[in-house]
């Protein structure tokens, strides 16, 4: 009578080729997600920027802040360059063609996936009181993305 089954040696080995397997697959796909995120919070980062851009050739001015960009009616004022500091300019309410961000509730700025949040000040950094004036940037991030580049240079 034979006896029909695996050896120890038998299991062994397809264990060791599963943990090959894993330690191969795991870390692409768990890189996976921050690539994804990174991607995203990229391309909020550039539409947040066109969206100043686009502010500041109607209204001739920058947002004072950048949930200006969210508001369904024009902002009392926005800020420009003065050549040795900024003032506050009044915006007139013909030049108002926003909002600029129409995908967020007014007030409120996208989702940084990375970071999880959205507040001005911790996820996306915005300089409306010096040169550059207008400056988006990503923030509460330190080290670097996928490729290598520090978040600080986004």
């Amino acid at each position: 009578m034979s006896r029909r089954g695996f050896t120890l040696i038998e299991i062994l080995l397809v264990m060791v080729i599963i943990a090959i397997i894993a330690a191969i697959v795991l870390p692409r796909v768990l890189g996976a997600r921050q690539r994804a995120n990174e991607s995203n919070a990229r391309s909020t980062l550039q539409e947040m920027r066109k969206a100043v851009k686009e502010f500041e050739g109607d209204c001739g001015s920058y947002p004072s802040n950048l949930t200006d960009l969210t508001l369904r009616a024009a902002p009392s004022s926005g800020i420009i360059w003065t050549g040795t500091g900024t003032s506050t300019r009044s915006i007139k309410s013909t030049d108002w063609k926003g909002p600029y961000l129409d995908q967020v509730a007014a007030g409120q700025l996208p989702l940084n996936r990375l970071t999880g949040g959205s507040a001005e000040g911790a996820d996306w950094l915005y300089n409306p009181s010096g040169e550059p004036l207008g400056t988006v940037r990503i923030g509460g991030l330190p080290g670097t993305d996928y490729s290598g580049k520090p978040f600080s240079e986004w």
